[in-house]
């Protein structure tokens, strides 16, 4: 069976297939036309009424269509396919409306035109009855509305919320009771006007309580104090226990206690809503009992809360000291260890306690930083808590090599100052830093290199310290390395003042070291000091200047290095240019010429510029012009120059190419305009008057235009010449002269026109050919009036005008004329986002005791006609579509017509197909089809159908995209659903498969549902269909019983 079933699939192009058996009886038709279904949503107190929606439901209870009533409260839905329906109002939350269940549709009462209305019928008070200190509460509060002390409505709350329904306006209290909790707060007064009201205020519930229990060797502990702190509420009121802390206790934060009775048991009456802190406190004359867990966090949440687990005394405290001697300062943060487990810390005294402890014999071990401990073994009583002084046997001694560069080969020896027996020999680490462990007495601490190197001296060669009662630390201890002083001069021009000298390693280019000099002569000298041995160059920081070698290399080893020489050759200039130039130079004399006489020019010559950076170098001192040679306009025609200006950076920039505009015309022309396009500015030019050349009327301009233009595009327009194109465009080339030539031809053209009598604004009139051919749409001005030209002068053109609720007549003398005469009516125009036309709207108008269900035309217009003046509201529907306004309000005045344009977007889609039975004839229209949606944010528990026509076609609107959904068949009659099957039950379409097509074209992909009434056994009709159905696959049939 299953392999015949994957096959139908194939053969059928991957349609959906269901299999059921059928008789051959039929059913009625259904008609495809629309049904409206209304009525109105009616208040005796006003509502806003966008929160108020109104629902078709399907007979499973899946929505099928949602409409939003217009401000007067009435609402329309559309039925597209007839069958069992119910309807339900949603409005906003806490109103409420009779019915307020779903109703069961009448489609032929809607057909009758009758209304189906819903009844406010009050609002909703809701409220939260709440723990002291929280916005929430617990649930199972009784809660009372009361009015004039008479108990109206009771309910329990749900974590503390509460709500009743159908309150009208008017006083009331609210009570709540429990009799197990004390409440600070019970009654709240809550006035009731035009809306639902969420009381703020709230009953307060003060506290809840909280008990437990301790055992000592298994039996009740009596006399235990039990400490509540908290961190967050250190003045919590909490009640039934007594406030501050027990006898002995000396840590801060206690709130209250409690101590436990002869059965052990302890318990805090009321605590208020947080997070707590139990201590179990008891101290005898020399011991402090130590208690398990000696605190526990809990927190109280809404309820009266018991502590399972009882606390347990564990055992006894015992507490000592670590110093660094035994008269002196106490170790701060020392770790102390009982037989090998670490169990306290020193605090900043050197003090330290151990809890929990039991008789016996310990080894008790130190840590701290910088110091190293002896083992210490003890015998540990309840009767002795204080143990024995611990003091350090050894101390670090710590010191710091400082080089340049890291050497892996240095170590530091440790000798005794009397012996110079070498006690330690400790390593360096990379920062330079070591350290030696050593008992208290007199050292020398040296360095020792592996490898001697004759560039590295570490200073002073030992260094003598004395250890008694504390570490030595680094800043102590230091070692340096050698450097040395490198000098010499800068020669200049003329006068250097301030020079950057740098210092960069060879090695990888880092700066050294740089200082700045100053001189007021020709030469200046220069000192590094500190510098390592190394390779190295020195340059100097004066960008403005040329140089004979950019940097001169030193070598340092172990003497220092001077008599270095950098000597100036110029000056440099820099140039940056947008284009590739020749740039010509010239330096006059400083000396004011005499009257009459030129400037004497010193220095001249010419410069090569590429586009880009440019670096050249000026021969001497001065004051320059720079003259840029190009066929481009630039910022400036010249830049003056001066080598006094350090890091000056000359900018060149071209800022306009040259272009021409040329006319060419079989008719001479003086009023020619031209809208001129540069990216994203318009420039509106006249063309000059047209001369006659060679035959033909030429008019020519040249404009220069900024170059960041690529493109240069134009329209142009004449009162009598016509053009090849509508828009003309050239390239911009900006290495050419001009850089671009935009070529404009034109010829003689007539004239359309005529006006509208009394005159109508914004009333499009159509120009058309003699064929019928649509040329063009143009509106009437102010004055009623249009124009359509210049045209071309072989064609005979018809013009034709309309607007609803008008009727326009041309006149007898004058066919481009018309006369108008006006009606009173709304004239609605629907469009698609796309800019298409909308038809098959329905659009409902109520207002003034009127309201009226139309459907827009192929063009996507309706008229309401022959209204009285008032206001109405105006409401687009369509099945897959949402539309933009949502509701119009409009005020319709005598003999005007108010025009309205809605906006259609489309948000679901169509499924289509057809249903035959084997034979590959339609099946009866007892069939429907369901898609229920399965998968898809707002997809699940959604749900459309379609019931087949004679014909067998059926068309699933309202698929939304993005969703998945389960189609099957349902067969309607109740005999017929006892005596036939469908195999499979359903069939699961993804969204893939399903939307992504029919977006483009509800049609693009054909599903053919096949049924078949077997007369054999099922297995072998099975066998017997196979042939059939690949015969017939082609046809979209599953085949045919012979």
């Amino acid at each position: 069976m299953w392999g015949f079933k994957s096959l139908c699939a194939s053969l059928v192009l991957s349609a959906i297939v269901f299999f059921a058996a059928m008789p051959s009886n039929s059913v009625k038709v259904l008609s495809q036309d629309v049904i409206g279904c209304g009525g109105f949503i009616k208040a005796d107190v006003p509502l806003d009424l966008t929160q108020i929606k109104v629902k078709l439901l399907t007979s499973y209870g899946s929505v099928k269509y949602t409409s939003e009533p217009a401000p007067n409260g009435y609402y329309m839905i559309p039925v597209y396919e007839k069958g069992e329906y119910k309807i339900q109002i949603q409005p906003k939350s806490g109103w409420n409306f009779q019915p307020s269940n779903p109703v069961d549709l009448d489609l032929e009462a809607c057909e009758r035109n009758e209304d189906i209305n819903f009844i406010f019928v009050g609002f909703q008070i809701s409220g939260q009855v709440v723990s002291a200190g929280t916005e929430q509460g617990p649930s199972g509060i009784t809660v009372a509305l009361t009015s004039n002390n008479k108990e109206l409505q009771t309910t329990e709350t749900v974590e503390g919320k509460y709500s009743f329904n159908n309150v009208l306006a008017g006083h009331y209290v609210v009570r709540a009771q429990h009799p197990d909790y004390l409440f600070a707060k019970t009654e709240i007064a809550v006035d009731v006007k035009d809306n639902v009201v969420h009381v703020k205020d709230s009953p307060t519930i003060h506290g809840y309580s909280l008990s437990g229990s301790i055992l000592n060797e298994g039996q009740p502990a009596k006399g235990i104090s039990f400490i509540i702190k908290s961190d967050s509420n250190q003045k919590a009121d909490i009640r039934g226990c007594t406030a501050g802390s027990p006898p002995h206790y000396d840590k801060p934060g206690a709130l209250c206690y409690v101590t436990s009775d002869e059965s052990g048991s302890f318990k805090f009456q009321s605590i208020p809503v947080g997070k707590y802190i139990i201590v179990p406190f008891h101290r005898g004359e020399k011991t402090i009992f130590d208690v398990t867990p000696s605190q526990l966090t809990v927190e109280i949440q809404h309820a009266n809360q018991n502590i399972k687990q009882p606390f347990a005394v564990s055992g006894f405290g015992v507490h000592g000291e670590v110093r660094y001697s035994t008269k002196g300062k106490g170790i701060n943060g020392a770790v102390v260890s009982v037989n090998g487990k670490e169990v306290a810390k020193t605090n900043s005294h050197g003090s330290y306690a151990i809890d929990a402890m039991k008789s016996g014999t310990y080894t008790l071990n130190v840590k701290a930083p910088s110091v190293y401990f002896e083992d210490v073994k003890v015998k540990i009583v309840p009767s002795e808590p204080q143990l024995p002084l611990i003091i350090p046997s050894r101390f670090d001694v710590c010191g710091k090599i400082s080089l340049e560069t890291k050497r892996t080969d240095i170590s530091v020896s440790i000798s005794e100052a009397e012996t110079s027996k070498v006690v330690q020999q400790v390593a360096v680490n990379q920062d330079g830093i070591f350290c030696g462990e050593v008992r208290p007495g007199t050292y020398n601490i040296m360095p020792v290199m592996e490898k001697l190197s004759p560039s590295l001296t570490l200073t002073p060669a030992s260094v003598k310290v004395t250890v008694a009662d504390s570490p030595i630390t680094s800043d102590l201890v230091r070692f340096s390395q050698f450097k040395a002083t490198v000098s010499g001069e800068v020669r200049c021009l003329s006068l250097c003042g301030d020079l950057e000298l740098i210092l960069r390693s060879q090695t990888d280019s880092s700066i050294v070291s740089k200082q700045t000099v100053s001189s007021s002569l020709r030469s200046a000298a220069f000192v590094f000091e500190g510098i390592l041995p190394g390779e190295y160059r020195i340059s100097v920081g004066k960008l403005s200047w040329c140089w004979e070698d950019n940097s001169k290399s030193v070598v340092v080893t172990d003497a220092d290095v001077s008599h270095v020489v950098l000597q100036q050759k110029g000056y440099r200039a820099s140039v940056e240019s947008s284009n590739t130039m020749t740039m010509h130079y010239t330096k006059q004399a400083v000396k004011e010429p005499k009257k009459n006489e030129k400037a004497k020019v010193v220095e001249q010559g010419e410069l090569s510029i590429v586009k880009g950076a440019n670096d050249v170098c000026l021969p001497s001192a001065g004051q320059y012009e720079l003259s840029p040679s190009s066929c481009h306009v630039f910022e400036k025609s010249a830049y003056l120059f001066d080598t006094s200006s350090a890091n000056t950076v000359i900018h060149v920039q071209a800022v306009r190419h040259k272009i021409i505009l040329r006319l060419t015309s079989e008719e001479p022309s003086s009023d020619v305009l031209v809208k001129l396009r540069l990216g994203d500015d318009h420039t509106d030019l006249k063309m000059p008057p047209t001369t006659q050349v060679d035959g033909k009327h030429v008019s020519t301009m040249e404009r220069e235009i900024d170059v960041s233009i690529s493109t240069v595009k134009a329209s142009v327009t004449s009162s009598h010449i016509l053009f090849q194109q509508q828009t003309y465009e050239a390239t911009v080339h900006p290495d050419e002269c001009p850089a671009a030539t935009l070529e404009m031809v034109g010829y003689k053209g007539v004239f359309v026109e005529g006006s509208i009598k009394p005159a109508i604004t914004q009333l499009n009139i159509q120009l058309s050919n003699s064929n019928g051919k649509e040329l063009a749409v143009q509106p009437t001005d102010k004055d009623g009036k249009y124009r359509f030209g210049p045209l071309p002068d072989n064609h005979v053109y018809v013009v034709t005008a309309e607007k609803p609720g008008y009727v326009l007549a041309k006149e007898d003398d004058n066919p481009y004329n018309f006369r108008a005469f006006k009606l009173a009516e709304v004239s609605v125009h629907v469009e698609e986002t796309i800019g298409s036309n909308l038809p098959g709207v329905i659009l409902s108008l109520s207002g003034n005791s009127y309201k009226s269900n139309n459907r827009t035309d192929e063009n996507g217009h309706f008229s309401f006609i022959g209204l009285s003046p008032g206001r109405y509201y105006l409401k687009a529907i369509l099945k897959e579509y949402e539309f933009s306004p949502a509701s119009i309000e409009v005020e319709v005045e005598e003999g005007v017509t108010k025009e309205v344009k809605v906006i259609g977007k489309r948000v679901a889609y169509s499924c289509s197909g057809v249903v035959v039975n084997l034979n590959g004839k339609p099946v009866s229209q007892s069939v429907v089809i369901r898609a229920e949606g399965v998968q898809g944010e707002d997809c699940i528990n959604t749900e459309e159908s379609s019931q087949a026509e004679p014909s067998g076609y059926f068309r699933v609107r309202g698929l939304k995209p993005g969703c998945s959904y389960r189609f099957s068949l349902r067969i309607l009659s109740v005999e017929e659903k006892s005596s036939y099957r469908i195999s499979p039950e359903n069939y699961l379409v993804e969204h893939t498969s399903l939307l992504i097509s029919a977006i483009s074209s509800t049609l693009t992909k054909i599903y053919v549902l096949c049924i078949y009434k077997p007369e054999k056994s099922f297995f072998f009709l099975m066998k017997d269909l196979f042939y059939q159905i690949q015969a017939l696959s082609t046809q979209y049939n599953c085949g045919a019983i012979g």
